[in-house]
């Protein structure tokens, strides 16, 4: 039901990008990476609070891509059930506890280079040291959306075996 209400089709892929939007998450990038090329069939959602200052940024590079669509901020609640809907999340730039929740919710992730990411990001996705990767990325998914399958099933086998809390508790 949201898929329809947002006007996209089962056999769209749609990326998930969230959280307090201001410089250190990379939007700006990501969306000057996503704007470059069109994608047909590979839609993004941004879901989070915009900073005042980077509004005059990010909201041109939304509006000129019709593939990108700006939700505003959503609940913890809300935001499950986008990720629910989600294929891959994309996060280029600071850390983000969402990452978690998009796992367990069977997406793929795209994320920047850091520790905290090691043990819960293996064959579930990318992780990229430069935003300019995205584009290499965006090409791949395109030309073989099948390889998503695979890490999308990646992304519940780490939810089960690593984020799990009753075997959190148990170690």
């Amino acid at each position: 039901a949201i898929r329809n209400a947002l006007g996209y089709s089962s056999s769209d892929i749609i990326l998930l990008h969230s959280g307090k939007i201001n410089k250190n998450k990379k939007t700006k990038e990501l969306l000057e990476v996503f704007n470059r090329k069109d994608y047909s069939n590979i839609k993004m959602i941004i879901i989070g609070d915009i900073s005042m200052d980077y509004m005059n940024v990010i909201m041109p590079l939304i509006e000129q891509n019709d593939r990108v669509k700006y939700l505003g901020w959503k609940s913890g609640e809300e935001l499950l059930e986008y990720l629910s809907i989600s294929d891959v999340y994309i996060q280029p730039g600071s850390a983000s506890a969402t990452l978690q929740n998009a796992i367990c919710a069977g997406n793929a992730v795209i994320v920047s280079q850091t520790d905290i990411y090691e043990d819960i990001v293996k064959n579930n996705g990318w992780i990229i040291s430069d935003v300019s990767e995205i584009d290499h990325i965006l090409e791949e998914i395109e030309r073989s959306p099948n390889i998503l399958v695979k890490m999308k099933r990646e992304s519940i086998y780490i939810a089960e075996t690593v984020l799990d809390y009753k075997i959190l508790a148990n170690r």
